[in-house]
């Protein structure tokens, strides 16, 4: 009776230890992640490309957190948009996407058609969605205003 206690236990040790261990050889593959309105997004060391284009060729009008604001560019005193304002959070993608393209010579923006893949763009635009217009985003840029 002794022994078959022990085969049990150590049969039911054997089973909860192989179902705990991972397999070491599986690849991780990035989780997605879900914003607060329920569309999913790309994990958030997905963006690590799109975070250094942005701090190349965007901060240095728009800012590091995206409100923008006046600046001088190439000589010139400029508005620059502020994403997270609600009138900018509006436009779709596709307008973005085109501002990107082809810039805004009245508006100072320069185009980045000959320097950005079409998957760069994309993602700077799903990062500017991500990172200075989530409802997230905001309530700590309320907070700290």
């Amino acid at each position: 009776m002794r022994s078959i206690k022990l085969a049990i236990l150590l049969g039911a040790s054997l089973l909860f230890v192989g179902a705990c261990g991972g397999s070491e050889d599986a690849p991780e593959t990035p989780k997605e992640t879900t914003m607060s309105s329920g569309s999913p997004t790309v994990a958030s060391d997905e963006f690590a490309s799109a975070k250094n284009i942005y701090k190349e060729n965007c901060a240095g009008c728009h800012k590091d957190d995206g409100t923008g604001g006046p600046t001088e560019s190439n000589g010139r005193r400029i508005r620059v948009p502020d994403f997270t304002s609600e009138k900018v959070k509006r436009l779709p993608d596709e307008t973005y996407l085109g501002y990107i393209r082809n810039g805004d010579d009245e508006e100072g923006m320069p185009a980045f058609k000959d320097k950005l893949s079409p998957e760069e763009m994309i993602g700077l635009v799903k990062l500017i969605r991500a990172e200075f217009q989530s409802p997230n985003q905001q309530e700590g840029m309320n907070e700290r205003k």
